[in-house]
């Protein structure tokens, strides 16, 4: 289901309600885009894929530390951390534009199932045999090449966070090594 209508919903309760240690994400809204929006309209849909994506993102970063530090055990973190987790995607999303969410005509509809099959049918022709096995998303890559060895305590100073490009020569990257300067972080609250 897309909960985009009130922001994508957690996937807390596959963790704490499930018994099955696979998730299968079906990825309709991209992630990332070879292009640069430069019309309003790109860059509102653009917007719109990217807080869709925000909460998905968040937590699978989070899965992808815990599989780093977590203990062995029955806690939570271990359930997240033992977590696999796959994904199905569809070059067709890709070429998607926002208000293709508006269209409710049946050939368009019907193309988007023929779609989902197809795709959903590649991935399992692929990855049959790894499904309760391992994960077919790397999960690492979420966390942009950082290694943290094995029990590592994390601790993110959200005042290092700063975006100011007067300071910092890429400002919009997350840089773990990053060293510390005074700065004013964005929040919400």
């Amino acid at each position: 289901w897309d909960g985009g209508y009130s922001g994508n919903p957690t996937i807390t309760p596959l963790v704490r309600e499930c018994d099955s240690q696979d998730t299968i994400l079906v990825q309709i809204n991209p992630i990332e885009r070879a292009e640069t929006p430069r019309t309003a309209r790109d860059i509102l849909n653009r917007l719109n894929e990217v807080s869709f994506n925000a909460v998905l993102l968040k937590e699978l970063r989070m899965i992808a530390l815990l599989r780093r530090i977590a203990h062995k055990g029955q806690d939570e973190s271990a359930r997240w951390a033992a977590m696999r987790v796959h994904r199905i995607t569809s070059a067709v999303m890709q070429d998607l534009g926002y208000s293709s969410k508006l269209n409710a005509e049946w050939a368009f509809l019907t193309m988007l199932r023929d779609e989902g099959r197809k795709s959903a049918e590649a991935f399992f022709a692929a990855h049959r045999g790894d499904l309760g096995r391992r994960s077919t998303l790397e999960l690492d890559t979420v966390l942009e090449g950082v290694g943290l060895p094995e029990g590592a305590h994390l601790h993110v100073v959200v005042g290092a966070a700063s975006r100011d490009p007067a300071r910092w020569k890429t400002p919009e990257r997350f840089d773990i090594h990053r060293p510390f300067h005074r700065s004013v972080a964005f929040a919400a609250g």
